[in-house]
């Protein structure tokens, strides 16, 4: 039983570092565009999404998922 812990505590730490960015992290589209905050990031199909939340140039929230290669960390 304790191996079992330890075996699934392993497994969560691999899932930790596995993901791209951390909630919190400030991305933008490597093409351009706004400042957007990492929300969290999760497994999707098999391929890891990053989900986003920004405001727009009318000041609207929004939100939506990126594949992480298509994102890079910034400084605000």
């Amino acid at each position: 039983m304790i191996n079992s812990l330890a075996s699934q505590a392993d497994k969560g730490m691999e899932t930790m570092s596995d993901k791209p960015f951390t909630a919190g992290d400030t991305v933008a589209l490597k093409s351009g565009g706004p400042a957007m905050t990492v929300q969290w990031c999760e497994e999707e199909y098999g391929a890891m999404r990053v989900y986003c939340v920004w405001f727009d140039e009318k000041n609207t929230h929004q939100q939506n998922k990126f594949v992480p290669e298509s994102l890079k960390k910034i400084d605000v």
